[in-house]
């Protein structure tokens, strides 16, 4: 029988019909009489109660942290999921800005093909354009 109850800590509007990261963990001793009190996660944050041995919790506690995730009650390895094309785009763009610093300080200017380049990035994290599955080719050069 267990001396305590154990729980994962997920982000509070988490989807757990979905994988979700694991943020912490929490034990919580049963009472005297083997009963367990309700659990209460700090703001911001619910917890999952895990089914979960005494033995399995304290290999859990000394073997090496690495993310996990936490599905259908299951802990595995966290698997990053595979950025949208939205997202993608939104990135790109950051680089292409953090590039324009640089080439404006420099006196030079964005060519036409670069200038092409941001108005599709743009059309897909706006969501002008939702047929886009892949970013659009980088220019080898932003000047042009």
């Amino acid at each position: 029988m267990n001396t305590s109850d154990y729980y994962a800590l997920v982000q509070e509007d988490a989807d757990l019909s979905k994988p979700v990261l694991v943020y912490g963990w929490d034990d919580q001793p049963h009472e005297k009489d083997g009963s367990s009190r309700p659990y209460h996660a700090s703001a911001g944050y619910k917890a999952v109660k895990l089914d979960m041995a005494d033995e399995a919790w304290t290999a859990r506690l000394v073997a090496p942290q690495t993310p996990t995730q936490l599905y259908q009650g299951v802990l595995s390895p966290y698997e990053r999921p595979v950025p949208t094309v939205k997202e993608q785009a939104k990135d790109a763009l950051h680089h292409v800005h953090n590039s324009a610093v640089m080439i404006v300080a420099m006196g030079g200017s964005f060519g036409p093909q670069t200038r092409d380049y941001v108005a599709k990035l743009q059309a897909i994290v706006d969501g002008s354009d939702t047929v886009s599955t892949v970013l659009p080719p980088v220019p080898h050069d932003l000047k042009q």
